[in-house]
């Protein structure tokens, strides 16, 4: 599934669609669309007006105040393409902006799991029970040490509670534990002070880095499986570590 980084890459990249007027709105797979009120036809004529993420959620503002909710899930993408463009199987919801170009959402897995959801106001109401941004320049050590205290789960497990920490999901959760050297097994509120600490870094660093990496090749702006060649720790198991040159273990608990 996209995390923070790949997500917030792709948030910037649209920033170009700001301004941009639409002119027609096409539903391919009715699935996808999870609200029917308002209108998802109430976007004609409307306007993109700003572009960010909040978790794993990006939310397309409008300037009539209303909010596009998109979450890819595992088998999301969401691509710009020109109007006249082949449109494939796999796209689900078309936004036909007024100058010949579209932004196409996606679904290339099997269990079609992508969400787009229209409301009202600034898409507060979809991401109210998410947790505090690990990017976000008021989330300090003592934050993290607050929201790891009062969670009795391993480590690796409370970083993909989404309302824990938002934007993290298994792959950058490994990324993360890897650089910092926390075992993902150890129980979250028993963490040493200097391992919070090496932990906190570790989200800046391997997230900051990731956002950098995705903005160079973006697998969600493309019809293609994940394959995230930047990740040293994540599905390289029977590799050598890029650390030590030990050959990297997985380890599989619940389902992950």
């Amino acid at each position: 599934m996209p995390e923070l980084p790949e997500l917030e890459a792709l948030a910037e990249s649209l920033q170009t669609t700001r301004g941009r007027v639409i002119a027609a709105v096409e539903v391919r797979s009715p699935s996808v669309l999870k609200t029917y009120a308002p209108p998802l036809d109430a976007l004609v004529g409307d306007a993109i007006e700003q572009v960010r993420r909040r978790g794993k959620w990006l939310l397309l503002g409008t300037r009539a105040d209303r909010t596009l909710a998109i979450h890819l899930h595992i088998g999301g993408r969401l691509r710009r393409a020109d109007a006249a463009a082949k449109v494939t199987r796999a796209d689900a919801l078309i936004l036909r902006f007024a100058d010949g170009t579209d932004l196409r959402l996606a679904e290339i897995g099997a269990k079609k799991r992508s969400a787009a959801h229209f409301v009202d106001g600034d898409g507060s109401v979809l991401v109210s029970q998410l947790g505090p941004e690990p990017l976000d320049p008021e989330f300090g050590v003592e934050c993290l040490a607050a929201a790891l205290a009062s969670h009795s789960g391993q480590i690796k497990t409370v970083l993909t509670d989404q309302q824990a920490l938002a934007g993290l999901g298994n792959a950058w959760s490994n990324e993360v534990l890897h650089a910092a050297g926390v075992s993902p097994l150890l129980p979250a509120a028993r963490l040493t002070s200097e391992q919070v600490s090496a932990l906190h870094a570790a989200l800046r660093e391997c997230l900051a880095a990731g956002i950098a990496l995705a903005r160079d090749d973006n697998y969600l702006e493309k019809l293609k499986p994940d394959r995230r060649a930047y990740l040293r720790v994540h599905r390289r198991q029977g590799e050598p570590c890029f650390v030590c040159r030990a050959s990297l273990a997985a380890i599989h608990f619940g389902e992950r």
